[in-house]
């Protein structure tokens, strides 16, 4: 899908399939695509490293545009999670920030902290360690790191008020304190969606391009009695 939508709006391009640890990676050959992109407010680098906003087009566009950006990022970067005996689950959204500019003192409570790190191994042989942030508090003094470990990516804040435009309603997680494989500290936070009405509202004005996603969807906001229980938002609205 994304490869014809390149080549609807750019022409033929040439790109390159490449399968790195357990990813298909695109790479495309015309630098136009990439030049347009950073004109419209996309992120140069990796986002967690630059913890940048979202696109200023997206941010000033239409209603419609922002719907399907948030399609667009929900398809790629969450979950849905589905409980097994009940009708019930939540959509999960996560990011990640890289720790920037930290002070001596900062660097030697992380280096404290890491201690009680638990630690991953992943079968390319990368080692992990994690923390819960909340956790992380007990061994940490400077309130000003402290600070930095509540604030939630930009990129996910501005997502996090885009989806306050569709009244849906959400909440904001500080997951866990990583340090990476790269020797990087890392916070990971989370955006939930569990609340019916606001799932039912997200099907409606969102939903998914992922048919295995947009199924967990549908059973989570009525199972096959989905569209009429749309039908039922649309004949409130309509008295409204």
């Amino acid at each position: 899908m994304f490869m014809n939508v390149v080549d609807k709006l750019y022409g033929k391009v040439h790109i390159n399939k490449e399968f790195i640890r357990n990813c298909t990676i695109l790479r495309i050959g015309s630098s136009i695509v990439g030049e347009s992109l950073l004109k419209v407010g996309a992120i140069l680098g990796q986002k967690a490293a630059k913890d940048k906003e979202i696109p200023w087009l997206v941010k000033k566009g239409t209603k419609e545009m922002k719907a399907y950006y948030l399609k667009a990022v929900f398809d790629d970067e969450s979950s849905v999670y589905k409980n097994k005996n009940k009708n019930n689950g939540y959509l999960v959204l996560s990011r990640y920030r890289h720790l920037k500019d930290l002070t001596r003192k900062q660097e030697k409570e992380l280096k404290r902290v890491e201690s009680f790190m638990s630690v991953g191994k992943f079968p390319t042989g990368h080692i992990r360690k994690t923390i819960p942030i909340k956790r992380s508090f007990k061994f940490i003094e400077d309130k000003d790191l402290i600070e930095k470990l509540r604030r939630p990516p930009k990129l996910l804040q501005g997502e996090s008020k885009l989806l306050n435009e569709f009244e849906i309603n959400h909440r904001l997680f500080g997951r866990c304190l990583t340090k990476t494989h790269k020797g990087k500290y890392s916070i990971c936070f989370d955006l939930f969606i569990n609340q019916k009405d606001s799932l039912t509202k997200f099907y409606k004005y969102i939903g998914y391009s992922l048919v295995r996603k947009q199924k967990k969807l549908i059973s989570l906001v009525g199972g096959t009695d989905a569209n009429k229980t749309l039908q039922h938002i649309n004949k409130e609205e309509r008295d409204i």
